[in-house]
């Protein structure tokens, strides 16, 4: 193998590493963006909960609009 060989293929390793680190940083800001929107949607589901309480709507009701569970709304109070 030749000298210019042996660079050439050093630099398509270091391009390749480059690429795959790229990609887990993209991958790991899509799983925090969704993780983000997770909680994002759970806090609002126990705002809309806390004031359909405080309208004195059942904590059935309330369970079923929401999807939150029972103790999870019987927390809230």
């Amino acid at each position: 193998m030749s000298n210019e060989n042996f660079i050439l293929h050093e630099w398509e390793k270091e391009q390749l590493d480059a690429l795959v680190e790229d990609e887990k940083k993209k991958r790991l800001i899509q799983e925090g963006i969704e993780q983000g929107l997770e909680q994002g949607s759970k806090q609002e589901k126990l705002e809309i909960a806390k004031n359909m309480l405080v309208e004195k709507i059942n904590i059935e009701t309330i369970s079923k609009v929401t999807n939150l569970s029972k103790a999870e709304i019987e927390k809230l109070k």
